[in-house]
């Protein structure tokens, strides 16, 4: 009787093949935090062509939001603050 094995899974030994999906991941980081910086830049300079008085205090509620997902979203906190 013969014993039929299954083929073996292809590895790539072309170190390349790893790289889109990390190059992906990174190129949506970049592009979610330049955005985001881009809106407040956006928002802080009409803020001043209207107003003549730069509003400091709207750019860092935008900051702060950017930045509270990313911290609780960190491994080892507490279940409820994630």
């Amino acid at each position: 009787m013969a014993v039929i094995t299954p083929p073996a899974p292809h590895r790539s030994l072309d170190a390349r093949t790893d790289l889109p999906p990390l190059l992906l991941v990174v190129l949506l980081n970049l592009a979610g935090q330049i955005s985001t910086l881009k809106q407040v830049a956006v928002e802080l300079a009409n803020m001043f062509s209207k107003l003549r008085v730069t509003n400091m205090a709207r750019g860092e509620f935008v900051t702060i939001g950017t930045y509270v997902p990313d911290i609780t979203s960190m491994p080892g906190l507490p279940g409820w603050v994630q």
